[in-house]
């Protein structure tokens, strides 16, 4: 609703400044030509953006343009356009006369409301823009302690959040040793990827000063306490008979003659 206050108020102030310029175009004309002698307007225009009703202006034989512009203030305030068309020649036409030929040099020439002010409305007027200053400063005061709190209240807020986030990965860091705590067997478990290989511990010696042998040292005695298999067959294990001297004949066989006995 604001906003389209503002378009409507800026939309009848661009139509006062041109209806009050095109209505005033010949007077405008005519102070402009006594103060540039020689020149001829071949233009008027409204800018739109600065809210300016302008006349163009150019020299027949040099060529030279010249633009002349006149602000809204200037077209409608009682003391300035208004008072010059109740006395065409009074002092406010030729004070008018007076600032457009002071800036004959320039390209551009600006007739506004401040350049016309009385001494007595120049020190009104400073007075007005003093108190508009303090108000403009004061505002911009309280603008910059505003941000400055919402700055302390932000980096307030990111303090107690980042606190909480540690103290809750703090929780989790104790929940997850209490449930590694009670696991079977006591011990905490590794997490994964970090595991490594454990090494076998030497056998704990027993009372007495004999250690007790590991597993796998009994395996390896009982190994070497089993018989060995001939490797001919498979019917079991093959007696050598010993034969010593002297030994006897088997059954059935004469027996050999001893000493010096005569052989039959």
């Amino acid at each position: 609703m604001a906003q389209t206050k503002i378009f409507r108020d800026r939309v009848v102030s661009l139509e006062q400044t041109q209806e009050i310029g095109e209505k005033n175009l010949d007077l405008l004309t005519e102070i402009v030509l006594e103060a540039l002698p020689g020149f001829e307007r071949v233009d008027f225009t409204l800018e739109h953006e600065a809210d300016l009703f302008c006349l163009l202006f150019r020299h027949p034989e040099t060529g030279l343009e010249r633009k002349v512009s006149f602000t809204r203030m200037f077209l409608s305030d009682a003391g300035r356009l208004p008072a010059v068309v109740d006395n065409p020649a009074g002092p406010v036409r030729a004070r008018v006369v007076e600032i457009i030929r002071g800036h004959a040099s320039r390209a551009e020439i600006a007739v506004t409301l401040r350049q016309l002010l009385t001494e007595e409305e120049q020190t009104e007027a400073d007075a007005i823009d003093a108190e508009w200053r303090k108000k403009e400063e004061a505002l911009l005061a309280a603008r910059r302690a505003e941000e400055e709190r919402k700055a302390r209240e932000k980096r307030r807020l990111k303090q107690i959040e980042e606190q909480r986030r540690a103290e809750k990965r703090k929780r989790e860091r104790q929940a997850q040793a209490e449930k590694r705590a009670q696991q079977p067997g006591g011990r905490p478990q590794q997490p994964k990827g970090d595991r490594r290989p454990q090494q076998q511990r030497p056998a704990a010696a027993q009372p007495g000063g004999t250690p007790t042998p590991s597993p796998r040292a009994e395996a390896g005695a009982r190994q070497a306490q089993q018989p060995q298999q001939t490797p001919q067959g498979q019917g079991g294990r093959r007696r050598r008979r010993r034969r010593g001297r002297g030994g006897s004949p088997p059954q059935g066989a004469p027996s050999a003659p001893r000493g010096d006995a005569p052989q039959t």
